[in-house]
């Protein structure tokens, strides 16, 4: 006894005590599998920070990478007038290699199909795409569009439409056959082709198509590559003259990538926060289960110190445990996010306009390994230093005390886990202020679940004194076992749960809110650009295929020339100033009339009619948002360029709008007797009875008013569909980290409290327990945990989806319960898997093999 107390007396050095160690090592190696649940809970929570990381450092190299193939030039001048007059004067006279291009939308139609659809039309002239590749099927094709008078178009409408090459296209009056199908264009976003398939036209063969007249919303564009004995400074500098005399606009490659680093900047916060999610649930999985597994060694830490083990040498012996694992961990962690990095490119790729690169990121594989080590220490602390204050004679007791840390310790553990928790928020979402939000709402978030869950776990309480069948009592009693983590669980797994069924509510409301067009007394085919000589024919068409006209709006492109006495340089170039310049610069599409919408109510002002007298000032109605963007009130003054021509307006009024309603909506509304003999187009909106109306009247417009576009609404809803379903996958796969962690933490629990559930089943069977009662307990039993975790999220989704719905998206609430059932049967089904294929062995063991250990 001597020798023993004199080798575990505590040294100076005790991390040199190679007993703690080998104590250590041979505890660890009798408990893998529990504290393999540990290390399970970090690999979850590091895979997904790595995974998304690397993804986003990965996409910063490839913007930077592909900058060049992305712009297809080393310069790009944009205008919405041709560049004839500035090629005479100014670019017929450079060195430099150019292209051409015009864009705009029209309907095509397709004669052997017999199919009609809107489409972006891009007629080309030139080489370009001179850096990156328009890649064509068959490969050749691009050759032969490029010398002769063919056509080229998108994939995706070939393959709706099961169109072969040489078949015709015909765009307005021009008819050419198609040569090959484009699968690949620079700066192209797969998913833009879903609602206007390109097609694309010979610039020469332009004029032939008879859609270019006064009015037509056309853009033009020129590439320019640069010379290698030139830089794009100095050749900007060449065209800058030529820039200031016409008003173009331009990009270079360095914009370009400033501007996809701007618009990939938010898509880089929303996944960092999903990430920072699931490290977040895998901690508290971390933390409950040290949790549980410290307070099955209370005995053996207790023996340790009646033989003479300090407190410090029983924490190192567990602390040293710890530090272990969570190195594991973490690089198991870091190993695994690196491989799944792999799939968010493959559910982004429709949504980005560069080709996605697979690469190890050593700085997302650092930073990983760094933070799993730190979670692992500080997640552990709070348990750790409970086994400090474990007495002696809990050796000689047969129940466990509940043992505390002092306050002290307590609060600065806590603070340090507060303090880590926000610099990572910080650090993923690059803002202080936004880190500290989320951190609040993730803080609030668990606060309400562990709210709901408690509720429950209250009424299930009660309910326990009720009669009930033995098998269901027992089941429910089950929820209240020690070490059983009842409340952890319902929080972890309520919480992907209530991400889950959250995107389910938003994505039904967006597309029954879209569906919602087909109603009796709702729009659902928009025709436009018809011209003022076209009104009556297409209201005689209207007629024979018996679709309902509900609105004929005039339209009108205007261009800001002044806004509040300041011209738009002024504006453009004053620090203080906030309108975004895109507004400024932009053709906006006005109308007018004598009577306001019925979804239209004045929220400020009044609305004028009709302006009598053309000596009197224009008051023109403004909508909120755009009033709000562009900073004017009430009396302030707005002179638009009415096609060369000045025209000044003030804010009479400002309106409020259903934007949901399917009509023609306006930024600004002016009075009548102001532009009817300005260049103008009109839209029509009309009720077709059924889809087969509807596509044959389009083929009959197509043919006999080329130059008129038609959009099925329709088409929007399956759009919004395929895109909706993209981008929830994404959330999905990111929710999944969270129920993944908290089935981690539920067979942990199960794991842990083995022998306490043994010992249950014992007793049980020998009070005269059948083993098919026993299945039926457990069962139960998780089938309880599972109802209770899914109707807490369930819950907490259906009030977060109502907000969401009603103030961010601006949509009406409609949540789908069949599917939020359907969510919720999955969590249950999931939770009883995990639980009884980690106790099936338990109710297996022969109750003498138990009595025989505890004798």
């Amino acid at each position: 006894m001597d020798r023993i107390i004199k080798v575990h007396y505590p040294r100076p050095d005790i991390l040199n005590d190679r007993w703690i160690w080998k104590i250590a090592w041979r505890d660890a190696k009798k408990n893998g599998p529990r504290l393999l649940l540990f290390i399970s809970s970090i690999v979850i929570g590091i895979a997904a920070l790595v995974a998304i990381n690397s993804f986003n450092n990965n996409l910063d190299a490839d913007i930077d990478n592909q900058a060049r193939a992305l712009l297809g030039a080393d310069i790009v001048l944009y205008s919405d007038d041709p560049f004839g007059e500035a090629d005479s004067i100014f670019f017929n006279k450079l060195t430099t290699e150019q292209a051409s291009e015009a864009r705009f939308n029209s309907m095509a139609h397709f004669t052997v199909q017999r199919e009609s659809r809107l489409a972006q039309i891009t007629a080309l002239k030139g080489n370009y795409p001179f850096y990156g590749e328009m890649e064509t099927v068959p490969p050749f094709s691009i050759e032969n569009f490029r010398n002769g008078n063919t056509a080229l178009i998108d994939e995706t409408i070939a393959l709706q439409f099961n169109i072969n090459v040489y078949d015709t296209v015909k765009v307005g009056e021009l008819s050419l056959p198609v040569v090959g199908f484009v699968t690949k264009k620079p700066g192209n976003v797969k998913i833009a082709s879903t609602f206007a398939p390109g097609i694309y036209i010979p610039f020469d063969s332009l004029k032939r198509t008879n859609l270019i007249t006064t009015g037509s919303r056309i853009k033009y564009r020129k590439y320019f590559k640069i010379a290698e004995d030139k830089s794009v400074s100095r050749t900007l500098n060449d065209l800058k003259p030529a820039i200031r005399a016409f008003g173009f606009s331009w990009e270079t490659i360095q914009y370009r990538k400033e501007n996809l680093g701007k618009s990939f900047k938010n898509l880089y916060k929303f996944l960092n926060l999903l990430g920072f999610i699931a490290l977040v649930l895998g901690c508290v999985g971390a933390a409950s289960s040290v949790q549980i597994y410290l307070r099955e060694k209370t005995g053996v830490i207790a023996i340790l110190k009646c033989l003479g083990a300090p407190g410090e040498a029983t924490f190192l012996i567990f602390f040293i445990q710890t530090i272990i694992l969570g190195i594991i961990g973490s690089i198991l962690g870091v190993t695994l996010g690196s491989f799944i990095q792999a799939l968010i490119p493959y559910a982004l790729k429709d949504f980005l306009p560069i080709n996605l690169s697979y690469a190890i990121s050593w700085p997302s594989i650092l930073f990983g390994l760094f933070i799993g080590f730190v979670i692992s220490i500080l997640f552990s602390l709070l348990p750790l230093f409970k086994i400090k204050n474990i007495s002696p004679i809990l050796a000689f007791r047969a129940n466990i005390e509940v043992l505390k840390v002092t306050k002290g310790v307590q609060k600065r553990v806590v603070f340090l886990i507060i303090l880590t928790g926000l610099g990572l928020a910080i650090y993923q979402t690059q803002s202080i202020v936004l880190g500290a939000i989320f951190s609040a709402a993730i803080v609030f978030t668990f606060f309400i679940l562990s709210l709901i869950a408690r509720l429950l776990l209250f009424i299930t309480g009660r309910l326990l004194q009720k009669k009930m069948s033995f098998v269901w009592q027992q089941s429910m009693s089950n929820l209240f076992r020690p070490n059983n983590q009842t409340l952890i669980l319902i929080v972890v797994i309520g919480l992907g749960t209530f991400l889950i069924s959250t995107l389910d509510v938003i994505q039904n409301g967006i597309l029954r809110q879209v569906e919602f067009i087909g109603a009796s007394n709702r729009s659902n085919l928009v025709l436009f650009d018809i011209q003022p000589d076209q009104k009556e024919k297409i209201d005689s068409l209207t007629q024979e295929y018996d679709l309902a006209t509900q609105q004929l709006v005039p339209i009108i492109t205007l261009r800001f020339q002044k806004i509040r006495n300041k011209s738009i340089n002024e504006i453009k170039n004053d620090p203080d100033d906030d309108v975004p310049n895109g507004l400024l610069y932009w053709e906006h599409m006005v109308t007018y009339r004598d009577e306001l919408l019925p979804t239209e109510s004045i929220s400020k002002g009044r609305f004028t009619p009709v302006i009598k007298n053309q000596k009197d000032s224009i008051f023109i109605t403004v909508a909120e948002s755009m009033a709000s963007l562009i900073h004017v009130d009430l009396g302030d003054e707005i002179v638009f360029n009415v096609h060369g021509l000045p025209l000044k307006t003030y804010v009479g009024g400002v309106v409020k709008t259903d934007w949901q309603r399917i009509q023609n909506n306006f930024m600004f509304i002016f009075p009548a007797g102001v532009l009817e003999r300005a260049p103008q187009y009109y839209a029509l909106l009309a009720k077709s009875p059924d889809k087969n109306v509807t596509a044959a009247f389009q083929q009959n417009l197509a043919r006999n008013f080329p130059n008129v576009s038609s959009l099925d609404l329709r088409i929007i809803l399956r759009t919004l569909d395929e895109i909706i379903d993209k981008i929830s996958f994404v959330v999905r796969f990111m929710a999944l980290f969270s129920i993944v962690t908290g089935l981690i933490v539920l067979a942990g629990a199960i794991s842990n409290s083995k022998y306490a559930r043994i010992k249950e089943n014992t007793l049980l069977r020998t009070l005269g327990a059948l083993k098919k009662q026993l299945k039926q307990i457990t069962i139960i039993e998780y089938a309880y945990l599972g109802l209770f975790a899914g109707a807490t999220g369930t819950f907490l989704a259906v009030f977060a989806s109502w907000g969401l719905s009603i103030y961010f998206f601006d949509i009406i609430f409609l949540p789908n319960f069949f599917d939020m059932a359907g969510t919720l049967a999955v969590i249950i089904s999931s939770t009883i898997l995990v639980g009884w294929l980690n106790t099936r062995r338990i109710i297996k063991t022969p109750p003498l093999e138990v009595l025989r250990k505890e004798v």
